[in-house]
């Protein structure tokens, strides 16, 4: 049996046609049919469809700092949580791209527009034989897939998209990427793996190496071609030494099995002595364009003829020098009656982007200066003219670069601004042409008592300063001669200022350390000029500095919507980038919905996967690279959102509930010995949930934004508690055994104390019964007193300060029914002035009164869980207020309860039953009301009841 069938058409050229003869493959027509649909079936969907990698996706990372956007229709359109990321001064942002299938694919750009933005900000796209660069403009086009080109890609193989960020104050955007498949490979790939040495002398034996890339075959063939001396081998790798002096443009191409031949990729060979002026025509393969580009009539072109368009095309000009130096740039145009006379043209150099204005209906036919530039060895660089809009016209012809061979002196690392923790600094400089001993002098700390300077005469130019203090620093470099003086000229000099030797911190985590939401601009740069970001990292730097004395950098490194699991895949390269760091700042949960593991430890079932799980690993990671944790609590969600409805009781709210259970685990993890961390957590939970009587506000309502992220009051409050957790000494008690405790039991006391700097020398413990206990960390004690005691613990540091006390209830008896707590008890506290009252029937000695706002508070500490019934006491008098609020803290939140003073005064007064947690303190506040009336604050009677 013969069957035909038309092809023509199958999708991406390679199809898949099967003849089978049904009744005679019985069931092995159905199982080959199968897998035929199953192949098809993965082949026209997962395997082709779109790869998108948003920012903070895995397969991202950057450099410097970059900030949640504020600019709106960041990708993904369907996530109202979606973030796009701002930077400037050439920080870097990269999506790694590794594909399963080798082929062709559409490459799309997804950018958030705003007036701010760049208009010509270079995008590196590494592909399958070579790197493309473009230049976009995010001023246009955002909120959408914006097609740059078509690249072919190698399955397994990791590539770099990289967006570099311009000079400020324009800003650069980075967002999300996305590779779409176009087809299957037809032509094979070339690929040059390196050409050594390069630069080389005349007559010195020069060794090519190459290979190539067929996806549906195999290579037969290879050609190397010089630009100058031809045809040179039809090997992948070969030696010869017998180049002609010059520069060589080297390509080299393979050839498959269908005997279809590569595009040829070329690299830069020069021979002999190094040329010191290279022009690039508009012709050479060193150039690349968008837009449609025409070849001009106009007269005097360089070389063969000129170019011209409109209407914001691009010319460039790829330039990679082959010795560092200073070099003249000057640009060749030819002359007619609608050429633009205000042509931007951009020229990279190392030290970022110039842009210099042209005009074009003057000075054709010949060079003109655009000014001198310094150069880096190896480095790519472009040079691009825009076509400025109709009806004028804009002509791309040639670039020249003229080496000058004056002096030069460069410093590499460090950059200004730079800072690390320990006290030896290396430097290096790079330096040109230099006369024979000939040297650079390094000179630290120029013009102060603490100058210190170091020659170096060889290459490479490298020394060490050190035991350097904990400041900020000077470094200049100076091209000397060989008596050590100073060569003049304009380019033997260099200076970085603010090299700092401190405190080093990086801050890792979501879009809360991220700074989302900071509405106020205004301490978005430190006062060092080191940090400039929104949120509360530039603000702590400022105070860590000012408390300290001491220099500071806090890299922000958060990402907005990660996870603790986001967290563990990228708290390996974020410690790889920042090598220097001494303190690692961390905060996650908010975005987690994951089982908390609370209680949970290593091999127990349940706890892989968990917050704690995750926690737990980052800690090791940071630990085992030998820097210092410090974990903060996240903050109450006042939604399941950023932009939901509210909870009724943000409190008791579903995601409110998983983070303070993982704040939970948070203390588990700080208060394990393994973990060796010596910073007591910032509370951000209990910091905004607080109610201030005050106010009758809670403080998130005055220092969020949203539903989960700070403004810029708040982020100013998150620095304050951070700057208290990283600079002062706090004491913990750990536990106090058995509580409640007999008569004459032995009760054990086991506590410890946290310093970020420095170690605990002192402790002390104190009964509110029985007095001074012990000046132990641990001991124990059979001859405590009945009744209820407030114990309170107090740590010392190795510089002789005391920590604040903490405390904590222990019952020695019976455990008390019946607890009351008078105005002129320890465990009241107040606002305001509060004078003795005149009236009868107080409880105890007296009660006091007072107006106008001020507060009176009594401090419960519950000695066993459940409900109390709650009761008040206070005093008649005629001008007491009829509506006096008291507010009162329990398990469930903060109820508020109005009382008549004018009446039922010298009793107890019955405010409700409420649940309250042992261990836990829980505050009830009268609020003293507008005069004439006054308020009346006495005692207040906790009864248990169940």
């Amino acid at each position: 049996m013969t069957s035909e069938i038309d092809a023509k058409n199958l999708n991406n050229s390679k199809g898949l046609i099967m003849f089978i003869n049904r009744k005679k493959g019985g069931r092995l027509f159905y199982a080959i049919m199968f897998v035929f649909i199953l192949l098809w079936s993965l082949c026209s969907s997962n395997v082709f469809a779109d790869i998108i990698i948003d920012n903070g996706d895995p397969g991202t990372s950057f450099t410097g700092d970059w900030s949640v956007s504020i600019d709106l229709n960041s990708w993904d359109p369907d996530d109202p949580s979606a973030t796009s990321l701002w930077s400037k001064n050439n920080d870097t942002y990269t999506w790694t791209f590794t594909p399963s299938i080798s082929g062709t694919y559409e490459f799309s750009m997804w950018w958030t527009q705003s007036s701010s933005r760049d208009t010509n900000i270079p995008i590196s796209i590494e592909f399958l034989g070579g790197t493309d660069t473009v230049p976009i403009n995010q001023q246009a086009n955002g909120g959408q897939w914006n097609v740059i080109n078509t690249y072919p890609f190698e399955a397994g193989v990791s590539y770099d998209i990289t967006i570099t960020s311009q000079p400020g104050p324009s800003s650069t955007c980075a967002d999300a990427v996305k590779l779409t498949f176009v087809s299957s490979f037809s032509l094979p790939t070339a690929v040059i793996d390196s050409i050594a040495p390069n630069p080389s002398e005349l007559g010195q034996s020069v060794d090519f190496t190459g290979h190539g890339i067929d996806m549906d075959g195999t290579v037969e063939a290879y050609q190397w071609e010089s630009s100058i001396d031809g045809l040179l081998s039809d090997l992948a790798a070969f030696t010869t030494s017998s180049l002609s002096e010059g520069t060589h443009t080297i390509s080299f191409r393979v050839m498959d099995n269908d005997n279809n031949w590569s595009e040829a990729v070329t690299e830069v060979l020069v021979v002999g002595a190094i040329p010191t002026e290279i022009i690039i025509d508009n012709r050479d393969a060193e150039t690349s364009q968008t837009g449609t580009w025409k070849v001009s009539g106009a007269t005097d072109p360089y070389g063969a003829d000129s170019v011209y368009s409109r209407d914001g095309a691009t010319f460039t000009w790829h330039f990679t020098p082959t010795q560092s130096g200073n070099y003249e740039v000057s640009i060749w145009w030819t002359e007619w009656s609608s050429r633009s006379t205000s042509v931007p043209v951009d020229i990279e150099h190392s030290g970022g982007t110039t842009t210099v204005y042209i005009n074009q209906q003057q000075n054709g036919g010949l060079w003109n200066n655009l000014g001198d530039y310094l150069f880096e060895s190896g480095s790519s660089y472009n040079v691009t003219i825009t076509a400025q809009p109709a009806p004028s016209s804009t002509c791309a012809d040639a670039v020249r670069f003229n080496y000058l061979d004056e002096p030069i002196v460069n410093i590499v690392v460090p950059p200004s601004y730079y800072l690390q923790g320990s006290p030896d600094l290396s430097v290096w400089a790079d330096a040109n042409n230099l006369e024979v001993d000939w040297g650079i002098e390094f000179v630290l700390d120029i013009g102060t008592a603490n100058e210190e300077s170091i020659i170096d005469t060889t290459e490479p130019y490298e020394v060490v300063f050190a035991e350097l203090t904990r400041s900020e620093h000077t470094l200049d470099a100076f091209v000397v001669d060989n008596s050590s003086t100073e060569v003049p000229g304009s380019y033997t000099h260099d200076q970085k200022i603010q090299i700092g030797i401190g405190d080093y911190y990086v801050a890792i985590g979501n879009s809360i350390t991220s700074g989302y939401g900071d509405d106020d601009p205004s301490d978005d740069t430190s006062e060092d000029g080191r940090i400039s970001r929104h949120g509360y990292t530039p603000i702590l730097n400022d105070l860590l500095t000012t408390e300290k004395s001491i220099p500071h950098n806090i890299v922000n490194e958060a990402v907005g919507g990660t996870t603790s699991a986001d967290g563990v895949s990228s708290i390996q390269a974020i410690l790889a980038n920042h090598t220097e760091a001494h303190f690692c700042l961390v905060q996650y949960g908010t975005n987690d919905g994951v089982p908390s593991g609370k209680g949970l430890k290593p091999g127990d079932s349940g706890y892989p996967g968990t917050f704690k799980d995750n926690m737990q690993q980052i800690i090791d990671a940071i630990n085992d690279a030998g820097k210092e944790v410090c974990l903060a609590k996240p903050p109450i969600a006042l939604g399941s959102t950023a932009d939901s409805d509210p909870y009724e009781d943000p409190d008791q709210g579903t995601k409110s509930l998983w983070i303070k259970e993982y704040n939970q685990v948070i203390d588990e993890l700080v208060n394990d010995p393994l973990n060796n961390i010596s910073v007591a957590p910032p509370d951000f939970y209990s910091y905004f949930n607080y109610y201030d009587p005050s106010t009758n506000r809670y403080r998130y309502e005055d220092e969020y934004i949203d539903n989960l992220h700070p403004n810029g009051v708040g982020y100013h409050s998150m620095a304050q508690l951070w700057l208290e957790s990283l600079t002062q000494t706090k004491a913990v008690i750990a536990s106090i055994t058995p509580n409640p405790a007999v008569i004459d039991e032995i009760v054990i006391f086991t506590g410890y104390g946290r310093t970020p700097d420095g170690a605990i020398t002192g402790y002390s413990w104190e009964s509110s019964i029985d007095g001074w206990l012990s000046d132990l960390s641990s001991f124990t004690e059979s001859s405590l007193t009945q009744g209820t005691h407030t114990i309170s613990f107090e740590v010392q540091d190795d510089e002789g300060i005391w920590s604040e006390a903490v405390t904590e209830v222990l019952v020695v008896g019976a455990i008390p029914t019946e607890i009351i707590i008078d105005n002129r008890d320890a465990e009241t506290s107040q606002t305001g002035t509060w004078g003795v009252s005149g009236a009868t029937d107080p409880y105890g000695a007296d009660s006091v009164w007072s107006r106008d706002g001020a507060t009176f508070t009594w401090h419960f500490t519950t000695p066993q869980s459940g409900n109390y019934e709650v009761s008040i006491w206070w005093t008649e008098w005629s001008s007491r207020s009829t509506s006096v609020p008291v507010d009162i803290e329990h398990s469930g939140g903060t109820t508020t309860v109005y009382i008549n003073q004018q009446q039922n005064g010298g009793q107890w007064n019955s405010l409700d039953d409420y649940l309250f947690e042992s261990g836990s303190s829980y505050n009830v506040t009268i609020t003293a009301q507008p005069g004439p009336s006054s308020t009346c604050a006495d005692a207040v009677k906790f009864n248990f009841i169940h």
